[in-house]
């Protein structure tokens, strides 16, 4: 596994509002995750990326998070506190392969996140090509830029 540590670990609390987020319950996976939605990845300095909670609590905790690149890539060592198990981690993985498209989109404030969050691809397991190529459709056409 693949770790960068030269991107900043933490993410102060104006920047987690220019995210929006999303509840373990809304996407399937195991913990709650917070999506770029307005191009804060250009004013920090970094990649597209989002941030995930260390641990499966319902309750959103953002001094408990970390950093995975749309590359699924994580951007920093994972504490040893963490209360997610790897296979989790790998499930956030596939979760961001599936949407990365809607995810790089949204990043770039091309496609809503409301808008396109309904239609992208729930759960932690690898999707097929056709359902890939089927949400990448419906984002080109939820585009804003067109």
């Amino acid at each position: 596994m693949k770790i960068t540590i030269h991107e900043r670990a933490v993410i102060t609390e104006s920047e987690m509002f220019e995210m929006g987020n999303k509840w373990k319950s809304a996407t399937g996976l195991p913990m709650n995750i917070w999506i770029d939605e307005n191009q804060s990845y250009k004013m920090g300095g970094h990649g597209k990326r989002l941030k995930f909670q260390l641990d499966a609590n319902t309750k959103m905790d953002i001094h408990n998070s970390s950093v995975m690149g749309l590359d699924g890539e994580l951007k920093v060592p994972l504490p040893k506190h963490m209360g997610l198990a790897l296979r989790d981690i790998d499930k956030l993985r596939n979760w961001v392969a599936n949407n990365r498209y809607a995810l790089e989109l949204v990043a770039d404030v091309k496609v809503p996140l409301d808008d396109i969050f309904p239609y992208m691809i729930k759960g932690g397991e690898a999707a097929s090509p056709e359902a890939i190529a089927k949400l990448n459709a419906k984002v080109d056409e939820l585009r804003i830029d067109k």
